[in-house]
């Protein structure tokens, strides 16, 4: 459980100050998205950075137990898949990341990443 309210601390806050930046830097951080994804170097380096993180991280933490323990789970899952979608499908990630970022998608986003960063550094910090 060490492990879990260690991961729960640091993706709270991340995704705290990311949700902040992206409703305080919309434009920005739109425009920085899609830059992202334009480039395939950027991708495939990009990919393996998040790849190699998740998979590191789920070697150690792959627990199912408890609402916290899936929630961290799932979030580690996501940014692994994530990772090998940008080595091995550039362009899929990149027509996603077209849809989720036209305004309606980007702010439901942006308020789920604040919602969930909430929930993960109250149960972090609160445990």
């Amino acid at each position: 459980m060490e492990l879990t309210v260690f991961l729960a601390q640091v993706f709270g806050i991340y995704m705290l100050v990311l949700g902040a930046a992206m409703l305080l830097r919309k434009k920005e951080l739109m425009r920085s998205m899609e830059e992202l994804v334009s480039q395939k170097g950027n991708m495939l380096f990009f990919g393996a950075i998040v790849f190699l993180f998740g998979v590191g991280f789920i070697l150690k933490h792959n627990l199912w137990g408890t609402t916290l323990e899936m929630a961290v789970s799932i979030m580690l899952w996501g940014a692994t898949i994530k990772g090998l979608s940008a080595m091995l499908f550039p362009e899929f990630l990149k027509s996603m990341t077209r849809i989720f970022t036209k305004p309606s998608w980007y702010m439901t986003g942006s308020l789920f990443v604040l919602v969930v960063g909430v929930y993960l550094t109250i149960q972090g910090f609160g445990a």
